[in-house]
C-alpha cells in the first residue's frame, strides 16, 4: 500500500483502513492524516509508528512453536525443513523481535523433531514488464 493509495481513501471518506506496511515509518504522516479525518486505522503484522493506528500483533514465539509442532508431527521425524521468514524488514526477522526459529526448541521432546532446519529471509521482487 502506498501513501497515494491512502490519500485516495481519505478523499473517499472511507470508514477504516487496514495496513500491512513494509516500513514502520514511511506511511505514518498519511496514516495520521487519516486519523485526523476520523478514519479508523488498523495496522497488523508490522506495528507502524503512527501513534493513532490501532496495532494488531502476533506472538511470533508462540506462533512458531505451534507451526514447528505441526511440522514435526506431520513429518514424523523425517525430512528437512527450510523456513523463509519473509522480507528482512518484517517484525519476524528483526533481531530484537522474537521470531519463529527461536521457538523451535520449545517443541516438546516427546515429539520427533525435524532432523535439520535452515532459515533465512527473502527479498521478494516482482518482474518488471
Amino acid at each position: 500500500m502506498t501513501a497515494a493509495a491512502i490519500d485516495d481513501m481519505i478523499s473517499q471518506k472511507v470508514d477504516g483502513i487496514l495496513v500491512d506496511a513494509a516500513s514502520e515509518s514511511a506511511l505514518s504522516p498519511v496514516l495520521e492524516e487519516a486519523a485526523k479525518q476520523g478514519i479508523v486505522v488498523v495496522d497488523f503484522d508490522h506495528a507502524v509508528t503512527a501513534p493513532s493506528a490501532y496495532k494488531v500483533g502476533v506472538d511470533f514465539v508462540k506462533f512458531g512453536g505451534i507451526m514447528g509442532q505441526w511440522m514435526a508431527d506431520t513429518l514424523k521425524g523425517k525430512g528437512d525443513i527450510i523456513m523463509n521468514r519473509g522480507v528482512p524488514a518484517s517484525r519476524a526477522t528483526r533481531p530484537n523481535t522474537p521470531a519463529q526459529p527461536r521457538s523451535w526448541p520449545n517443541i516438546p521432546t516427546s515429539t520427533s523433531s525435524p532432523k535439520s532446519m535452515a532459515n533465512g529471509t527473502t527479498a521478494f521482487r516482482r518482474p518488471r514488464s
